[in-house]
């Protein structure tokens, strides 16, 4: 339960293609996520720096969480 809880939290967390395949970040701006905002700043905009210090935020919010959601589970704490 904890590794499927994390994985699921971490997917929701990456989750670009179906913004990107049926909406495109729109109505305006949406439906966008943060991966989809290092997609435009990258290869629309050409901002490579910009991107990689937007994916290095994306990790440093998706790493303490998930080390946070896996302590919770392992604990027990989710049986209430």
């Amino acid at each position: 339960l904890a590794i499927a809880a994390t994985i699921g939290f971490i997917g929701a967390m990456q989750m670009f293609d179906e913004v990107y395949l049926m909406t495109q970040g729109g109505p305006g701006t949406a439906s966008r996520t943060l991966v989809y905002h290092i997609y435009d700043l990258a290869f629309k905009f050409n901002e490579f720096g910009a991107a990689i210090t937007t994916s290095l935020v994306l990790v440093a919010l998706v790493m303490p969480a998930s080390i946070l959601s896996l302590r919770f589970f392992e604990r027990g704490y989710a049986d209430y």
